[in-house]
């Protein structure tokens, strides 16, 4: 549904997996009414669960999942992440090896990880591709999961349950070379410049030569400038 380019842009809508199971939510910026006219629900073939509620308290819900995930203890993570286009999307064929895979791993199920598919698009998706820096105007969806552990450092074992899901779904759609958004930290990702910024990367580089020539903002995923570049 999310590679529909007709799909109302007034939707919202995330899959969520983690150990304990998997739902989908989803939260539509409009009256009651028109969510029914708009035939997102029958698409669905699900029985749903509606909350109507104002904008303020709808912020006030999010504000309130963030706490819950937020700390002031430093964590250790590892994370891995994918954008999908709507041709991506169409040809998406790995969701049953990908359960079959956590199915397999349940002796992990103590791990804490989590994996989150978001629709994107909409309005986003409107302006040109080099309008700014912002190079994902293509993309449906993304995915990024995560692994985390408050007491010790992550072991190799541990990570490879996330490797896992990640090969699983990038052997789904094995026509182009992956791309995420430059938010979601991968510290695998090859060729990162090229993943986070796509076409609009010789336009970035160019301006960090002249902003920015002794590359004072920097991350190891961050754009070069051309004398930079390895």
């Amino acid at each position: 549904m999310v590679a529909d380019k007709k799909l109302d842009h007034r939707i919202g809508t995330e899959f969520a997996l983690d150990p304990e199971g998997s739902k989908i939510t989803a939260t539509w910026f409009g009256t009651r009414q028109d969510f029914d006219q708009s035939g997102i629900a029958e698409r669905l073939g699900l029985k749903l669960t509606p909350v109507e509620s104002s904008w303020v308290n709808t912020k006030r819900w999010q504000y309130e999942n963030a706490v819950l995930t937020l700390s002031d203890i430093p964590t250790e993570f590892f994370s891995r992440s994918l954008g999908f286009t709507a041709d991506d999307a169409t040809s998406f064929n790995a969701t049953e090896r990908l359960v079959q895979l956590i199915a397999a791993n349940k002796s992990q199920s103590k791990l804490k990880w989590f994996c989150i598919f978001d629709a994107t698009g909409g309005k986003v998706a409107e302006p040109a591709m080099d309008s700014t820096a912002y190079a994902h105007r293509d993309k449906v969806m993304f995915y990024q999961s995560y692994l985390y552990n408050i007491w010790a450092p992550l072991t190799a074992e541990e990570k490879g349950l996330l490797n896992g899901i990640h090969e699983t779904i990038v052997g789904g759609i094995p026509t182009r070379s992956p791309s995420t958004y430059p938010g979601y930290i991968d510290p695998l990702l090859e060729n990162p410049q090229e993943a986070y910024w796509g076409p609009n990367l010789d336009r970035l580089e160019a301006i960090k030569r002249e902003w920015d020539p002794e590359d004072v903002f920097h991350n190891p995923q961050s754009v070069r400038h051309a004398k930079l570049k390895l």
